[in-house]
């Protein structure tokens, strides 16, 4: 096509020179020319001069030629000429202008940038390459109707990139990224793009250690320890520019959900920290949060899909029932928290930072919980003055401790002379007396005393509770007296009314209740909280009526250190009895009936006592 066109320009100019030499002889002569290194410029005045012929040469046709003409017309020359050096030729009159031709400058199209953007969604959608910035900024602008402000230094800048269906947030990012800009949101609500600041990373020597010292800014200050971790010093920083200089010196993989460029900014000091310590802390009372997949981290908002995730907490030290109760409800307000007993656990959906808190309360009372085991001797002491009583105590100078092979568990017990005045007069009243750890010097055989009546041992049980949890013991005896109904029914005369009759069997109990929760200390003291009801039946007053019970309780709270014994009670119960027996009529003369009768008069009191003593177990 170009051959073509050339070949059309220069039929035409040799028509137009054959026209020219019917009245220019000189273009008709025949010419001899043998020329080397001479420029077009020279070459045409030379050749127009010796033939008388006006023509006007450009001086800018500079280029060298290398010509040998034999008997060749001057019009064929300069027609040679016109073709080969691609001039311009135009006829004005007898004069003949020779120029270098214009070359047509082809004016380019305008590229159409690849920008669209869902509305109702507020997606956008990018494929640039190579665009201009600024035009690819007043785009989005119009589509999306935020402002963009680009740096002075950036306006002439190209950008490439490719974002699908992303928030304007994220698509600006990106594009910042991979152009080597910095994208920034101030409060206003507008973006500001420039060129990301360089970096140095001069290397430091420090305390015997080589780390690296990164001054990002005069705000911002990274040091990288030998070991993996950072301190780091930030003084009104933006979160996103301390997530994306500490990532880049640590070496940590990151993807933003969201776009973290709403004016916050921080400021702390932390000194061997990693990089989810300080993505912990910076990010706690804001609405981001992060979570860890593999070997990168994922930031974005608390409620983005994608952020929550799902974890098993298993207790280790103590059950997980009723744990739920004991959290905070601030704590568990933005999860999901499920009991799964079977594992002991706790199932917990929710944002990574609220599941970190939830499991930091959870190792604080995941403790081993003391095990209480309660020793309790319960016995009444009774006086009167047909029994006798007698107590055995002192000095055993061939043994130290004597241990009675037919005593029941734990009733041997071994006293100082200062406690035993002590059970004595407790014996005789009400309150509390604490034995202590008590020695081997004396003892007391409570075997002895049962057997020559002076106490009746009623229960030696011995229980064992969590801390804080209630151990109860009941013995008793359940007996049945009838109740009986009389209902009148009306009949058709007044006077003739019948009386039905009807009646039951209920059950009344007499029981020894011991209920005591013990809570333990840090110093491994022992409160316990005891409850202790006696009854008993004492008679009826006929053969189906209720019997009679008597009955004794109190309550007290008491404190005792570990593996001491202490004794508790005093309660009284006073029987009196007044009977006789002999030969009638004899019995009843004076003087005389103290030979044909006998009488018998008892007076007892008794008090309902209780030895207890806690110890404390670790598991």
């Amino acid at each position: 096509m170009f051959n073509l066109i050339i070949g059309q320009e220069s039929g035409g100019i040799n028509e137009k020179l054959e026209k020219l030499s019917l009245t220019e002889k000189g273009l008709n002569n025949l010419v001899q020319i043998n020329v080397s290194q001479i420029s077009i410029y020279d070459f045409v005045t030379a050749l127009s001069n010796d033939h008388q012929l006006n023509v006007s040469v450009d001086k800018a046709l500079s280029e060298r030629i290398i010509n040998n003409f034999h008997d060749v017309r001057v019009k064929d020359v300069f027609s040679f000429l016109v073709r080969k050096y691609d001039l311009d030729v135009q006829i004005l009159g007898k004069i003949i202008v020779i120029e270098k031709k214009k070359k047509q400058v082809k004016k380019a199209q305008k590229k159409k940038i690849d920008v669209s953007y869902k509305e109702n969604e507020k997606l956008l959608s990018l494929n640039l390459n190579k665009d201009s910035l600024f035009a690819v900024a007043k785009l989005i602008t119009n589509k999306t109707k935020e402002n963009i402000v680009l740096s002075s230094k950036v306006k002439n800048e190209v950008v490439s990139a490719f974002v699908m269906d992303k928030e304007i947030d994220f698509a600006l990012d990106m594009i910042a990224k991979s152009n080597d800009l910095l994208v920034t949101r101030n409060n206003e609500g507008y973006y500001f793009i420039t060129k990301k600041p360089k970096e140095s990373k001069p290397i430091v020597k420090k305390r015997g250690r080589v780390v690296n010292l990164q001054r990002v800014t005069d705000n911002l200050l990274i040091e990288l320890n030998s070991d993996g971790t950072v301190n780091v010093l930030a003084n009104e920083v933006s979160i996103i520019d301390v997530i994306y200089n500490l990532s880049k010196e640590m070496k940590k993989s990151y993807f933003l959900y969201s776009n973290l460029n709403g004016g916050s900014k921080t400021s702390f000091s932390i000194k061997n920290a990693s990089f989810t310590d300080v993505l912990q802390h910076i990010l706690k009372g804001t609405k981001f949060t992060f979570k860890k997949e593999g070997d990168y981290f994922l930031i974005g908002n608390k409620t983005t899909e994608g952020m929550r995730i799902t974890k098993v907490i298993k207790m280790k030290n103590r059950t997980i029932e009723n744990v739920l109760k004991s959290i905070p409800q601030r704590i568990v307000s933005e999860l999901e928290v499920k009991e799964f007993i079977e594992l002991n656990a706790l199932v917990v959906t929710g944002h990574f930072s609220a599941i970190l808190e939830l499991r930091d309360f959870l190792n604080q009372i995941d403790k081993s919980v003391p095990v209480v085991q309660i020793e309790v001797i319960i016995f009444q002491y009774e006086k009167s003055h047909d029994v006798q009583t007698g107590l055995k105590a002192g000095f055993d100078k061939t043994q130290q401790t004597s241990n009675l092979a037919s005593a029941f568990p734990t009733t041997d017990v071994h006293l100082n002379s200062n406690n035993i005045n002590k059970i004595i007069d407790a014996f005789n009243g009400f309150g509390i007396v604490n034995l202590g750890k008590v020695p081997s010097s004396f003892f007391m055989q409570l075997k002895a005393l049962e057997n020559n009546a002076i106490i009746d041992l009623e229960s030696t049980p011995k229980v064992a509770t969590l801390n804080g949890h209630e151990a109860s013991l009941k013995i008793g005896a359940t007996d049945y007296y009838f109740e009986q109904t009389n209902q009148i029914l009306n009949g058709n005369n007044n006077n003739n009314d019948n009386i039905l009759q009807s009646g039951k069997w209920k059950p009344t109990e007499a029981n020894l209740s011991l209920k005591i929760k013990p809570f333990v200390s840090q110093d491994e003291s022992v409160t316990l909280e005891v409850r202790v009801e006696k009854s008993s039946f004492t008679g009826r007053v006929g053969e189906t009526a209720p019997p009679s019970k008597s009955t004794q309780q109190f309550e007290s709270f008491i404190r005792v250190k570990n593996g001491d014994m202490i004794l508790l009670g005093g309660l009284d119960e006073a029987e009196k009895s007044n009977s006789g027996t002999g030969t009638p009529f004899l019995s009843r003369i004076p003087i005389i009936k103290w030979f044909f009768s006998g009488r018998k008069k008892k007076k007892a009191k008794k008090k309902l006592h209780m030895f207890i003593k806690p110890t404390v177990f670790y598991q």
